[in-house]
């Protein structure tokens, strides 16, 4: 028998995924490196950057 947990987390990926399968093209526009080495910068876990 299968967890019910397994099931729950099976179920978000997918609309994570989804999600972000939608954002996506409607953000073309954005530089998303930039984005994420800002933000990893803010964080302090921009590796890259050093």
């Amino acid at each position: 028998m299968r967890s019910p947990v397994l099931a729950v987390e099976r179920m978000l990926r997918a609309v994570l995924l989804v999600g972000v399968g939608l954002i996506l093209p409607t953000h073309a526009h954005t530089d998303s490196a930039d984005l994420t080495s800002t933000r990893g910068q803010s964080t302090g876990n921009c590796f890259a950057c050093r």
